[in-house]
Order: C-alpha cells, then sequence, then structure tokens
C-alpha cells in the first residue's frame, strides 16, 4: 500500500496503486524521503535526505495550484554524475482525482530512461 504519508487522500492512493504501479512494485514498501514543504525546495534537501543513495525511486509531485499529481519511477536510483542511465522499467505517471484518472507512461528508450 502507498502509505498516508507519501500520497494524501483516499482516491489518489487508490489510483497510484490500482492504476499506475505494475504488479511487481504492489508489494514493495514505500517510505516518504523527502517532502518539500517540511525539508526544503532546493537542491541541497534532496541530496541531503539521500535521494542518490536509493536502489529504487518513485517520486510523487503535488500541486495544489491545479489539483494534479504527478512523479515517476525508477528501479535503477538517480546518480549526481549527470549521464544518462538504462531502466526498462522506468515510467512516469499522472492523477488527476478531480477527474478520477490516472496515466502510466512507459520509457520510450530504455537506454536513456534516466
Amino acid at each position: 500500500r502507498i502509505p498516508s504519508s507519501i500520497v494524501v487522500g483516499q482516491i489518489l492512493p487508490k489510483l497510484l496503486f490500482e492504476s499506475v504501479l505494475p504488479a511487481e512494485l504492489k508489494n514493495k514498501q514505500f517510505s516518504l524521503l523527502l517532502r518539500a514543504s517540511l525539508h526544503g525546495f532546493d537542491f541541497n534537501a534532496f541530496k541531503t535526505r539521500g535521494i542518490f543513495n536509493k536502489k529504487s525511486l518513485l517520486m510523487v509531485v503535488s500541486t495544489q495550484e491545479y489539483d494534479r499529481v504527478f512523479g515517476g519511477y525508477t528501479s535503477t536510483g538517480w546518480t549526481e554524475n549527470g549521464s544518462y542511465q538504462a531502466d526498462a522499467n522506468a515510467f512516469m505517471y499522472f492523477l488527476s482525482e478531480q477527474q478520477n484518472i490516472a496515466y502510466r507512461f512507459p520509457v520510450a528508450c530504455a537506454q536513456n530512461a534516466l
């Protein structure tokens, strides 16, 4: 399940879990690593929270202005070296609670997914 600390509400976690996450991720344990409103909106906050040391990463970005949630997943994690990484399992997604829709967008070129 998606913890309420990551995606707030009743509809969005259900959309993310049921419509976006592939079967192999549905049993994975997710935990909150960074909340920009709490930890900071800059790159240093991203870096100090250990984002680059994780083997996989599900990112959730919520916008109150447009009532949208979007993000992405990588099974390889991120590095700071700035070069592309291959990841056939990577995807981006979009959720709308108001419209009750969810879309997952697989990578077009796995070799340059990240």
